[in-house]
């Protein structure tokens, strides 16, 4: 194998999985933000949201809240590259989706049609992450 042939493996491999990586952490970011967005709203008792399955809107305001701020670190954290970032963003999106469904079990339409588009944004998020991160590796 040529000094050449070598350079282009070298850097196919150093660049696969960077875009979706970094595609991934800017959906994180994303997501983290309106999730934020959405607790501050159920914190400040809008009367245009339902409350969740189980407990009222402080409940829920609160753990969006804390998914948020937990999704705009593993997005932060994965276009920096800090170790183990791809594995929090992994976690917090599966958690994100299930506590989004019993948030949007709790009533109104509204609730289920943006809960459904957040699900698919966290499936966005969950292929780039897991199918596409294959060059995804901290730095050394």
């Amino acid at each position: 194998m040529s000094n050449y042939e070598q350079r282009m493996q070298d850097t196919y491999a150093a660049a696969m999985g960077t875009g979706w990586t970094a595609y991934a952490g800017v959906l994180l970011l994303a997501s983290g933000a309106f999730d934020v967005i959405a607790g501050v709203a159920l914190l400040a008792k809008n009367s245009h949201l339902a409350s969740g399955l189980f407990w009222g809107r402080p409940f829920w305001g609160v753990v969006f809240l804390i998914i948020g701020g937990v999704m705009l670190y593993a997005g932060l954290g994965l276009l920096t590259k800090i170790p183990g970032a791809r594995a929090i963003g992994i976690l917090v999106t599966i958690v994100a989706g299930f506590v989004g469904l019993l948030w949007a079990a709790g009533g109104a339409p509204a609730n289920t049609t943006w809960v459904l588009v957040g699900i698919a944004v966290d499936l966005l998020i969950l292929y780039a992450l897991v199918a596409r991160g294959e060059g995804a590796a901290p730095k050394a």
